[in-house]
């Protein structure tokens, strides 16, 4: 009986180490398509504790940018502007979009996390600690639609 839980147990640790492997799970092993999508250059610092980015401008909070890789693999940035106001750009298939305002009040100090959902990689959630201090968040459906700012 002993022997016989040995086996399994090796076969059972042999199995587990196949599928952590398999899943670019073990470290160092993780390649592109899983890798955390990067900023689009760095940031570059202005004046007065804000940054720009050398390759789509606009000037922010240093330290506040946040890149979501969209199922589509381009990637969507997300500032707190100068004005606390959340700014958002991302790539196109043929460049990038303009700077869109996307309202708000954060504090660049504070909370500012992107979060996205395993069931539907499309949609994601954005949240920041408001002027108020309190967490407020806005959802991305997969349609793309925004709803508004939310309290927690």
């Amino acid at each position: 009986m002993a022997r016989t839980k040995h086996s399994l147990r090796r076969r059972l640790f042999r199995l587990t180490a196949a599928v952590v492997v398999g899943m670019g799970l073990v470290a160092g092993t993780a390649g592109p398509a899983i890798a955390a999508p990067q900023p689009p250059g760095a940031e570059e610092p202005t004046s007065g504790g804000f940054c720009t980015y050398h390759n789509w401008g606009g000037r922010f909070y240093c330290g506040t940018g946040r890149v979501w890789a969209m199922p589509n693999r381009l990637r969507e940035l997300f500032v707190i502007g100068t004005d606390l106001s959340v700014w958002t750009r991302w790539e196109t298939t043929n460049g990038s979009s303009g700077w869109v305002d996307l309202q708000g009040a954060c504090l660049p100090a504070y909370t500012f996390v992107l979060r996205t959902y395993a069931a539907s990689p499309a949609e994601m959630r954005l949240r920041c600690t408001g002027t108020d201090y309190r967490i407020w968040y806005k959802h991305r459906y997969s349609s793309g639609a925004w709803t508004g700012w939310n309290p927690e």
